[in-house]
């Protein structure tokens, strides 16, 4: 039991990035273990996976067209990005003025959010999937969150676009 209980906690630690799949395989590979042991791990991904797309299905969402409509006309929205701090200096950057709290961290850092719970909160990720996650969660502690659908990928696409 203990076994499938790090396999499983692993799993899910791996989850928490873009690559999850990649990052597992290429991990559990250079650690030496046996392909049983790779057979498990990637058969408790898709287990987490499949829990985790249910889970996050019936979360709030925005557009990102929503999005920018509410940051102009609603002063006290709060951004919340959910990326790591690496992930907001990379390519895709991040939004002035945004709160970030890495999606492994907010349950044990949620209370910081604390003076936000009357606010709006819009929460992104890279593409939506750990912004879900973390919708999730906010809304289950009292908090009126919605997260972003297609993440910051879509945001700079979206800037990207010629207006008409």
């Amino acid at each position: 039991m203990i076994v499938v209980h790090h396999v499983l906690m692993e799993a899910a630690a791996c989850l928490l990035t873009e690559d999850a799949l990649t990052e597992c395989v290429i991990s559990t590979n250079t650690k030496g273990s046996n392909m049983n042991r790779n057979k498990f791990i990637l058969t408790g991904i898709f287990v987490l996976l499949f829990s985790i797309n249910a889970c996050a299905q019936n979360v709030p969402e925005m557009k990102v067209s929503e999005l920018k409509q509410a940051m102009k006309s609603d002063s006290t929205l709060v951004i919340l990005d959910v990326r790591t701090k690496e992930e907001l200096a990379g390519e895709l950057g991040k939004i002035d003025g945004v709160i970030n709290i890495p999606v492994q961290e907010l349950e044990k850092r949620i209370n910081e959010l604390g003076k936000y719970k009357k606010n709006n909160i819009a929460v992104i990720c890279k593409s939506g999937r750990r912004s879900a996650v973390a919708t999730k969660l906010l809304n289950k502690n009292g908090f009126k969150a919605k997260s972003v659908a297609g993440g910051m990928i879509e945001y700079r696409e979206q800037e990207a676009k010629p207006k008409k």
